[in-house]
């Protein structure tokens, strides 16, 4: 986990961005358990209501409730005001995460795509060529695309053509 994702992108590139996703998701978790986790449970645990005689009917004593928000909202404002406070935190952090996330995302799937060089890069697709002309379409095509020119178009080199055949007509 600690390697560069990256190697892996010779097995395709759902590999690598799933194990950026799970570092992401460690981050994710840890920034949330720093942030709240601690001291939600530190003023969860005080909190109280659970020992409370007014309270104590309602409450099962066991680390469910003890932990729980419940156990410090009957008794303790200034800590649920502070627990409103760190969850707004961790709101805003997630936020500056999850954008931090998607751009690493998106940078390595543009280096995993240019180094991934396939026959799609190399590939135009062409349709409405006239049917039913008595010339060789191979040919023609050829010199039709080797000879465009323009100031964004480097000359090209066709090195095969190959004619596709629209099935969608055919009576089935």
């Amino acid at each position: 986990m600690c390697d560069s994702t990256l190697k892996l992108s010779s097995l395709g590139s759902g590999y690598p961005l799933f194990f950026l996703f799970m570092k992401w998701c460690i981050v994710i978790l840890a920034s949330m358990l720093a942030i709240f986790g601690g001291t939600a449970m530190y003023y969860n645990y005080n909190g109280g209501a659970c020992l409370d005689p007014l309270y104590m009917a309602q409450c099962s004593v066991g680390y469910q409730t003890v932990l729980s928000f419940w156990n410090v909202a009957k008794m303790d404002t200034k800590a649920v005001y502070i627990e409103q406070e760190l969850c707004l935190a961790v709101i805003l952090v997630l936020i500056v995460l999850m954008q931090i996330m998607r751009y690493q995302v998106r940078i390595m799937q543009e280096e995993i795509d240019q180094g991934d060089i396939s026959a799609s890069d190399y590939t135009i697709f062409v349709e409405n060529i006239p049917k039913g002309l008595t010339i060789n379409y191979d040919a023609e095509l050829k010199t039709f695309f080797e000879s465009l020119k323009g100031e964004d178009l480097p000359s090209l080199m066709v090195e095969k053509i190959s004619l596709a055949y629209d099935i969608g007509e055919q009576p089935t």
